[in-house]
């Protein structure tokens, strides 16, 4: 049943909270259950079931159904306002790439190419239903009375997405630096998305450009040993935490670009 309009509005800051930590539990109860996804593409599968169906309750019990609707109807926004997305996805994955030390670098197997597709696909579902489909929606209803509070509301919700992500020093308590610096940029690049989101009111938009530049931002997985993997349990350097952060802050001009141009003067 979904919550009560009233209520949904009146504490729509501390309900995304919330929904929030819910996916995050949902991960780690899965990690628990069925392993990282990261062996076979079954695991993968397995891994994202709970959170997708949490993701799901989440954003009906909220009152977010229209997000479903109109999919795949300005898929060209993809290209047309999400460019620097796929831009900087290929940029930083050029860049990771060329870092990789020589002699760690092989050739991927067809079937860690299908697991990697099977992990991003299913990974930028589940966030932009739980991030962009339920959280920055429920925020929108509630600041939403204008395009200052528009912008107001995909701040937040790009905020809350990008805080999530220091959950990862649970299982990496040393990469501190690297958490820090995937934090801004996941805030960049939610900010970017969430207003195209916002214009297009098509969420598939959203799970592909995030598809995409998850796609080339970790395209080292499927090209190094798994040795090297292994021992790479360091902290990145101040000069790659630059690098990324500088790579990514335009995100936030462009999208406030696309606010003012489609948003604010509407």
């Amino acid at each position: 049943m979904p919550i009560n309009e009233r209520i949904r509005i009146t504490y729509a800051l501390p309900i995304a909270v919330i929904v929030a930590f819910m996916g995050v539990g949902s991960l780690w109860v899965s990690g628990q259950l069925v392993g990282t996804p990261s062996t076979t593409a079954v695991r993968t599968l397995l891994y994202y079931v709970i959170p997708l169906i949490v993701a799901t309750i989440a954003l009906v019990s909220l009152g977010q159904r229209q997000a479903l609707r109109g999919l795949a109807t300005k898929l060209p926004a993809v290209f047309t306002l999400g460019w620097y997305i796929i831009a900087a996805g290929v940029v930083l994955g050029t860049l990771f790439f060329f870092s990789i030390p020589q002699g760690q670098v092989v050739s991927p197997r067809g079937s860690t190419v299908g697991i990697y597709l099977a992990v991003t696909l299913t990974t930028a579902l589940f966030e932009e239903l739980l991030c962009r489909g339920t959280i920055q929606n429920v925020l929108v209803d509630r600041y939403g009375g204008s395009p200052a509070g528009v912008w107001q509301a995909i701040l937040l919700s790009s905020g809350i997405f990008a805080v999530i992500h220091f959950a990862n020093l649970i299982d990496k308590p040393y990469f501190v630096l690297g958490t820090l610096t995937q934090v801004i940029y996941t805030f960049c690049l939610a900010t970017l998305i969430g207003v195209i989101y916002y214009v297009t009111k098509d969420l598939l938009v959203a799970v592909v450009l995030h598809a995409i530049f998850n796609f080339f931002g970790s395209i080292t997985d499927i090209v190094t040993t798994s040795a090297s993997q292994a021992v790479g349990q360091t902290d990145i350097p101040i000069g790659g935490m630059i690098i990324q952060i500088l790579i990514m802050v335009p995100a936030v001009a462009i999208a406030h670009h696309i606010y003012r141009t489609r948003i604010a003067s509407a």
